[in-house]
């Protein structure tokens, strides 16, 4: 029972919880990072979408979209 209460108990704390708490950490900021780059390319595509070559916006009528589509 000493164990947990001396020496026992630090080492447990550096060499387990921290590096899984760390790994965890690591993983959630890394999808979190994943989710705002898949947002920031939808709303650059979106945008793409409405522009031709020459720079200028197309809006397309409902009639073209779906003769493109089928």
């Amino acid at each position: 029972m000493m164990m947990w209460f001396g020496y026992g108990f630090i080492p447990l704390l550096l060499f387990y919880v921290l590096p899984i708490a760390f790994v965890i950490w690591a993983i959630l900021t890394f999808i979190k990072l994943q989710k705002q780059k898949v947002e920031l390319m939808k709303e650059l595509v979106s945008k793409l979408d409405t522009i031709d070559l020459t720079g200028k916006e197309v809006n397309p009528t409902k009639d073209e979209t779906q003769d493109t589509i089928s």
